[in-house]
Order: C-alpha cells, then sequence, then structure tokens
C-alpha cells in the first residue's frame, strides 16, 4: 500500500468569488453535558470550557441552553467579562437559551469560561464558545429570542453578521434559510431524541429585517428556542485555502444497531471533506466499525487500537468521507457489527475544504498516553487530533482538569459528563496545520490524567482549494 494515498485534481480552480474575507470561527468549545442517566444533575451544573492563543479585537460568542429553576444561568469565571444583552434571552417555563459575547481587549494563552445554573433542580443542556475573528460593533438593537422557530432580527447596517443559538430535546436540528451552520452540539439521553444545539451565521445584505430561524425535526420534548446577535465586520480575515466550514459533536450514543442520528451538519459541499473521529467503549476490535453515514466513511487502520482502563476496554479511531454530493443533511454515525454494548463516548465531525482526496495514511498515529508522535509526507498538511481521559470527579470537571490541546493545536470540540461509561468520560477534539514535512508531536495536558488515548490523522492541502467555499457568500 503506498504511503499516501490521495489523489491531485487534474484541473486547478481559483476559489470563487464568494470567498472573499468573512468573519470566520478561530476555534470553538461545544460542551454537552450527556449521559445515558439523563441531564439532571443536583444543586445545579457547571459548564467550563477553555480557549487557548486567543487573539485581541477577536469576539468570543457564547449560546446556552439548559433546564433549571430559575429559568437563567451564571457565568462564574470569564478571562474577560461577558456581555449578555437582554434582549437575547428566551425562557418557557424552566427552559432557557441565551447568548452572549465578550470583544477581546487582550490577547490571552487560556481564557477561561465557567457557567452554573442556579438551582438544584435543574440541569445544563448544551454550551458553545466560538472565537470569531472579523466583528466589529455589537448592533444593539439586534438582540432577538424567541421560544418557537423563527423570530425577526433587525440591522442596522449593510453586511452585518447574525449569528444565532437554537436548542432542542429533539431528533435533530436544522439550521434557518439563508443561514450556515458554525457548531452542533447532541447529548444522547433517550434513543435519539437528544439534547441539542446550534450555532448558525449569516452575512445579512442591505439594512433590514431578517427572519432568524432554525428547524427541530420531529419528537421534542420541551421547546425549540433561538437566539441571534449581529455585529457590524471589521477587517475580516481571507478565507484560507482550508478551512473548517462547521462541526458537530456527540456525547454518548448507544452503538450497536447504529442509525439512530450519530452526528449532523447542515448543507454539507461536494468536493469536501468530512473528517469524523470517535472514541468508544466496550469496542472489540477495527473489524467491528461499520459506516452508517450518508456517505460512506472510511476508516484508517493506523490511527485505531484499544486500551482497557478500569476493566473496560476503548478504542478510538478516524476516519474521513470525501464528498461526492451535495447534501441539506449529511448524518454520520457508525454500526459497531455483532457489539450491541459498544458506545461512543464521544463521535466528532467536521467540514473542511479545499483537502486532497483520501488521507495522508503515515501519517496516522495512536498512544494511549497524552502525546503521540506523527511523520507528514508535505508540509502544510491539515491535522486532526481526538483524545480521551478522565472525566474528573463525579462527571464535573473543576478547572484546571480540563484537557488542553498542546503544540498549536486548536480546540474544535470538547465534551464531557459521560461518567457513566467509566473512566474514559472527557473527550478532545482539536486541529492544526502541520507546517514542516517529516516528525512531529501532538499532544495535549491535563492535571491528573489516568486514562489517555489518542488518535491523529494529517490530509494534504490542495494546492489551490480544490472544495466548495459557497458558504461563505453573502446571503
Amino acid at each position: 500500500m503506498p504511503r499516501v494515498v490521495w489523489f491531485l485534481p487534474l484541473l486547478l480552480f481559483a476559489l470563487p468569488a464568494e470567498a472573499a474575507n468573512r468573519p470566520q470561527v478561530v476555534q470553538r468549545c461545544p460542551i454537552n453535558n450527556g449521559s445515558n442517566g439523563g441531564l439532571v444533575f443536583p444543586n445545579g451544573f457547571a459548564w467550563n470550557c477553555i480557549l487557548t492563543n486567543v487573539t485581541s479585537g477577536n469576539t468570543i460568542m457564547l449560546g446556552l441552553n439548559g433546564n433549571t429553576s430559575p429559568a437563567s444561568f451564571t457565568i462564574t469565571t470569564a478571562t474577560e467579562s461577558f456581555t449578555c444583552p437582554g434582549g437575547s434571552k428566551t425562557t418557557s417555563g424552566n427552559l432557557v437559551t441565551q447568548g452572549c459575547y465578550v470583544q477581546l481587549a487582550s490577547s490571552h494563552a487560556t481564557f477561561n469560561i465557567g457557567v452554573t445554573t442556579n438551582s438544584g433542580s435543574g440541569g445544563a443542556y448544551v454550551m458553545i464558545a466560538e472565537e470569531v475573528a472579523g466583528l466589529g460593533a455589537f448592533d444593539s438593537g439586534s438582540a432577538s429570542a424567541v421560544t418557537g422557530s423563527s423570530m425577526t432580527t433587525t440591522t442596522a447596517n449593510a453586511n452585518e453578521y447574525i449569528w444565532s443559538f437554537c436548542g432542542d430535546f429533539s431528533f435533530g436540528l436544522q439550521t434557518g434559510s439563508g443561514f450556515s451552520q458554525n457548531t452542533e452540539s447532541d447529548g444522547q439521553t433517550s434513543g435519539a431524541r437528544n439534547a441539542r444545539a446550534l450555532s448558525q451565521y449569516q452575512i445579512a445584505g442591505a439594512a433590514g429585517n431578517y427572519t432568524t430561524a432554525c428547524t427541530s425535526t420531529g419528537g421534542s420534548l420541551t421547546a425549540l428556542q433561538i437566539v441571534a446577535l449581529a455585529f457590524q465586520q471589521s477587517s475580516p480575515p481571507a478565507v484560507p485555502a482550508v478551512a473548517i466550514l462547521q462541526v458537530c459533536q456527540q456525547t454518548t450514543f448507544t452503538g450497536g444497531a447504529g442509525g439512530i442520528g450519530g452526528c449532523r451538519l447542515n448543507n454539507v459541499q461536494s468536493g469536501n471533506k468530512v473528517v469524523i473521529t470517535q472514541i468508544v467503549f466496550g469496542i472489540p476490535s477495527f473489524g467491528t466499525l461499520t459506516s452508517v453515514s450518508t456517505e460512506t466513511q472510511t476508516y484508517v487502520a493506523g490511527t485505531f487500537n484499544m486500551v482497557t482502563y478500569g476493566g473496560n476496554a476503548y478504542g478510538s479511531v478516524i476516519s474521513y468521507v470525501d464528498l461526492a454530493s451535495s447534501h441539506s443533511i449529511f448524518e454520520t454515525d457508525t454500526s459497531y457489527t455483532s457489539c450491541p454494548g459498544c458506545s461512543a463516548v464521544s463521535y466528532y465531525a467536521m467540514e473542511v475544504t479545499g483537502l486532497l482526496s483520501g488521507s495522508d495514511t503515515g501519517s496516522a498515529c495512536w498512544a494511549s498516553a497524552t502525546s503521540c508522535n506523527y511523520t507528514t509526507a508535505t508540509p502544510n498538511e491539515f491535522t486532526v487530533m481526538t483524545a480521551g481521559d478522565t472525566d474528573g470527579a463525579g462527571g464535573g470537571i473543576v478547572l484546571p482538569n480540563q484537557m488542553t490541546p498542546g503544540n498549536s493545536f486548536l480546540p474544535a470540540a470538547f465534551s464531557y459528563g459521560a461518567n457513566d461509561f467509566g473512566v474514559v468520560g472527557q473527550n478532545l477534539l482539536a486541529n492544526k496545520t502541520t507546517v514542516s514535512s517529516g516528525s512531529n508531536t501532538a499532544s495535549y495536558s491535563q492535571t491528573g490524567s489516568t486514562s489517555p488515548i489518542m488518535s491523529v490523522l494529517a490530509f494534504g492541502p490542495s494546492p489551490v482549494g480544490s472544495g466548495s467555499h459557497s458558504k461563505f457568500k453573502i446571503l
């Protein structure tokens, strides 16, 4: 087998005109404290998230969705203080969804975010934090929120960036018309009917009224809620040739039969790549992995192995799909053949543009450690790391016990709360561009690490970014 499995396109296409400068998500931290036992925790529940190497002038967006009495959240920790506009919160009984932001006055090696629910009778569902480059002044008149499927968001200036966050406990969420998904997070508690939330954006045209919507695709146990905030653009960066368009995260779904919904991406584009990672409880062998995705996954053997912690087997693996077609909804799932008790304690997917077909199979690496050495064949390969480790006391993480990526990897997704499955209950997805070919190191740090597991895989960049950038168009 050749060391590198990819194919250089015969024709090199320049980026389309739509792919000009745009506000972009630099890194994200979606947290879903889903567990098979449910999402209600005594004395409230704390989310914690760390973003690394945030940049002065960028904006951190924060979306919160939960069930608590009274229906409110408290931001207990923030390296810089968040603003939560009054119009960006909606409640229905004990359900609450809120949007907040902070425009960074300084750069920070680590930016800590801690949020708690405010009672002993509720539970936190989903938090999504995103660092966004290219945003300017907040449009105070744009703050909007609704318990329902749509609302009007009003912009005061042309070309504003509308950021929206929606959540429900249902079978799925779909972005509103004119919006593109940034991040989606699911937590398994009731079959395929999960605690879900997503962030989405639209680059508005002229100043005026815009419909901000989100669709809950059936089986709501609570209520669909939406919030939105709009910002002027300020020196938005150029869209890179290799760009993460969207990310989804699923925490603790039950395997075996597969096909329960898995992780969802919205409006994926032909020619792009979906990179999928998972850490599995109880998996017996590589041969038990069977794709149940919209298009078939390719699992990379060099990223797979198993380790035993606490008497239980855990495995990790990275796979990918080179999209042959565009899809309004792309769902990715894995069936663990002949292993009905196997479950993914974390399942992540990201849509990436500008990559060659296939993967650099020689870069594949696996370790039951907090670091793994990988070797890339060419410069500037897009590199993905997924890792799991100890879940902390009682499933609730108290800083500084969160996993933090090292060696210039940026967090793409993070989750915890799957302590039902034992010692590997905290999980991380991270990425970087590995500038130099040859030997490199992927790593993370965690205070009190006792059960490390990780996989790494790199992908070659197209010379001009042959994937689709159509999501960056003005809508």
